[in-house]
């Protein structure tokens, strides 16, 4: 049995209640804006990525007229132009550019620091030239009984 529900977050395009024929738990199925799908069951939560869809998914896919194609492809084909996306790739190179930034701010507060306390620090007087005795001598101590 399937739902149709509203979507619990921005995230989510459409999301849909289905009751497991084989367990009678039910479970939340969702779709992303990207066409995208995820289950709540154990089964897709605890797969490692690429996740491939869960029985719950096919279910729905199957069901309803869901549109599995890409939200670009549909806004393209409609006239609909998206805003430009923001690339792994860009958003690791401002990372790392950021972080550069912290590394040569660090660097520069580093070297200033040490710049000052080399000027703090007063040079010791150099050592005199007069000889320095050392006198040791040793005892023997004898205890009565």
């Amino acid at each position: 049995m399937i739902t149709e529900i509203d979507p619990s977050s921005k995230n989510w395009v459409r999301q849909w209640i289905v009751v497991s024929p084989t367990s009678g738990h039910e479970y939340k199925v969702s779709q992303k804006v990207d066409a995208s799908f995820a289950c709540s069951c154990p089964a897709w939560k605890f797969k490692k990525a690429p996740k491939p869809p869960c029985k719950h998914i096919a279910y729905v896919q199957a069901n309803v007229g869901v549109d599995t194609r890409d939200v670009a492809v549909i806004l393209a084909e409609a006239g609909i132009k998206m805003p430009p996306v923001r690339t792994a790739t860009a958003i690791t190179q401002h990372r790392e550019q950021a972080e550069a930034n912290q590394r040569r701010a660090a660097a520069a507060a580093w070297d200033a620091a040490r710049d000052a306390a080399t000027a703090a620090i007063q040079r010791p007087a150099p050592p005199s030239t007069q000889p320095v005795f050392l006198l040791q001598t040793q005892r023997k101590i004898m205890l009565a009984d």
